[in-house]
């Protein structure tokens, strides 16, 4: 059976009072969000992962000026085939039970040209609801681009791209990954499960360093949110 898989991601929630203005004045530099990826979890090697396929679509802004967008769609994605644009989430899966777990890991958003960011993830599991959902939170760190082309873009197959040199330093930290979805990594014995080919979404906000993650706040992810919703 296929799963469905929600990555959804939220800042800090300690910061729940934050408001959405203070949310962009505290410094968010980027955005990104993909749709039609494909999750699994291997329970021999501990390995979640979430990646494209062809059917994938994605978008990754910049907020800073000079603020720009890269969108990537179907053919555009797929995983492996040098020259075209990817998405890759790998978690180390550990501490497993059938109601928790921890994680540590690496995501990277690949550009039309092999342009890169890349940055690494550590947070835990919670199982919601016997087995509704699995909700990991996390922290980006070390999120920083790599520049393979020589071009200094992020370049979608539409959109004006955006440049990938920022005034704030790197590397960039703070966000927190969350994930979402219909199943748990253990039976109700404790014992790993695999599964694969779950539908997968993933949605990141990025900041310049620890300390704006305070101000970051969930208003600052609904307004970005709203932000994307008017540009679909």
């Amino acid at each position: 059976m296929t799963r469905f898989v929600s990555i959804v991601t939220l800042v800090v929630f300690a910061s729940f009072f934050a408001s959405s203005s203070s949310a962009l004045a505290a410094g968010a530099v980027m955005e990104f969000g993909y749709i039609n990826l494909d999750g699994s979890f291997n329970s021999v090697s501990g390995l979640f992962s979430a990646s494209d396929d062809n059917n994938a679509i994605g978008t990754a802004s910049r907020l800073v000026p000079v603020v720009g967008d890269a969108f990537f769609q179907g053919t555009a994605m797929g995983a492996g085939f040098p020259g075209l644009a990817a998405f890759d989430l790998q978690l180390n899966m550990s501490n497993l039970t059938t109601v928790s777990a921890t994680s540590t890991g690496q995501i990277t958003l690949t550009d039309v040209d092999g342009d890169k960011f890349v940055g690494d993830l550590t947070g835990s599991w919670n199982n919601v609801s016997n087995g509704l959902a699995a909700v990991f939170a996390g922290t980006l760190n070390n999120f920083v681009p790599i520049d393979v082309s020589g071009d200094n873009t992020f370049d979608g197959n539409s959109g004006a791209g955006f440049s990938t040199i920022f005034t704030e330093t790197l590397p960039f930290s703070g966000a927190t990954v969350t994930l979402e979805f219909g199943n748990w990594f253990t039976d109700g014995n404790g014992l790993p499960v695999s599964f694969s080919n779950a539908t997968t979404q993933a949605n990141g906000v990025v900041v310049p360093e620890p300390a704006t993650l305070a101000l970051l706040g969930l208003g600052g992810l609904a307004l970005i949110t709203r932000r994307r919703r008017n540009k679909q």
